[in-house]
């Protein structure tokens, strides 16, 4: 069946690009292969009897010119085909009833090209379709004056087909216009979705590009953003190195001797600093096992309630661990801010400086 279906769409084939020329091409096709087999239709009935077998004779020359259309159609010439094909038409129309000798309807059928030229011509050439019909049927008349026709009067048939002719011209005028308008019309609109179609393609095309270009530009700002995550990685990595490296220069703690150690405080005490202070000095006892601590705070500009208490805390931790401690370089304003906490510091020895603490630790 794909086949046969291959096959009609190859032989329905017009080289052609305007669409209205390769519907009146088709059109051609198709009637010239009804013609051949009509030709055949003669032929079979020509074994049956005499009268028929002249004209199949004229129908088998005939049906090489309706091939013939054939080739001129689907080679893109359809207006030649189609007017190849009238003068095939209107030749068996005339050159048949001759041969057959009678003449019987034959006027009537001079329609027949003239239908077929409202089928395959433009409307403007219908006349020309008309004219070469009717002279046609003008020389089946003048031919055939001593021809048998059944007691009808010849002129009365002739005048009658010719009439007929003339109105089928007239009425396939108007729809050939009708249809080449909407044929037209369907060719614009065609062409205007073709335009369509062409800009739709161009936009998709263009934003394929664009997002091709947005998703590279993505990938490399997501690679580089992984590059800045991890160089941002890297640098809280070594600031809170450095963060470490500070916190234990900030508290420094130096063995003095086997049991001594020695803290002095430089700077602003915060919160976080004192919290790191109690840290290091309960592990630096614990790991020198300390028995004395000696918190340097005078290069500490300004003690408050909250560093006074922060430094309580940590000399009562250290106590804890057995270790005594001392605190060196206590101005007047450090001791008000011990004592204003309600500190009790009983146990708790105090110097004037490093030196009398250390000479009075190591004796």
């Amino acid at each position: 069946m794909s086949d046969v279906n291959s096959l009609r769409q190859r032989l329905f084939t017009v080289a052609h690009t305007d669409e209205d020329v390769r519907r009146r091409g088709r059109i051609i096709i198709g009637l010239s292969i009804t013609f051949v087999a009509l030709s055949l239709v003669f032929g079979f009935l020509g074994l049956f009897q005499s009268a028929w077998l002249r004209v199949a004779g004229t129908m088998a020359v005939c049906s090489l010119i309706f091939l013939s259309c054939i080739w001129l159609a689907r080679s893109g010439t359809v207006a030649r085909a189609a007017w190849v094909l009238l003068a095939g038409m209107v030749a068996v129309l005339i050159v048949a009833p001759l041969l057959a000798g009678r003449l019987a309807a034959t006027p009537f059928f001079f329609a027949i090209p003239v239908f077929v030229a409202m089928l395959t011509l433009r409307p403007s050439q219908i006349g020309g379709g008309l004219v070469l019909t009717l002279g046609g049927l003008a020389l089946l008349f003048f031919s055939s004056a001593s021809m048998q026709n059944d007691n009808v009067p010849i002129t009365e048939v002739f005048v009658l087909g010719g009439m007929l002719c003339i109105v089928i011209a007239g009425l396939g005028y108007v729809s050939a216009q009708i249809t080449s308008r909407a044929v037209t019309k369907s060719q614009a609109v065609a062409a205007e979705m073709r335009q369509v179609l062409q800009v739709l393609e161009r936009e998709r095309t263009s934003l394929g590009k664009r997002v091709a270009e947005r998703t590279v530009e993505l990938q490399n700002n997501l690679v580089a953003t992984r590059q800045l995550a991890d160089e941002q990685s890297s640098l809280l990595q070594q600031l809170e190195a450095q963060r470490t490296v500070i916190r234990n220069l900030s508290v420094p703690i130096l063995p003095v001797s086997q049991r001594t150690l020695v803290v002095p405080l430089v700077g602003v005490l915060d919160q976080d600093r004192l919290n790191h202070l109690q840290a290091a000095v309960l592990e630096n006892i614990s790991a020198h096992s300390a028995r004395s601590i000696l918190l340097d705070v005078t290069g500490v500009p300004v003690i408050d309630a909250e560093v006074a208490a922060g430094l309580v805390r940590t000399i009562r931790a250290a106590g804890l661990l057995g270790a005594r401690a001392a605190l060196i370089g206590v101005r007047p304003e450090v001791a008000q801010a011990l004592v204003s906490i309600g500190a009790e510091l009983d146990d708790v020895v105090t110097y004037s400086n490093l030196q009398s603490a250390l000479e009075q630790r190591t004796r």
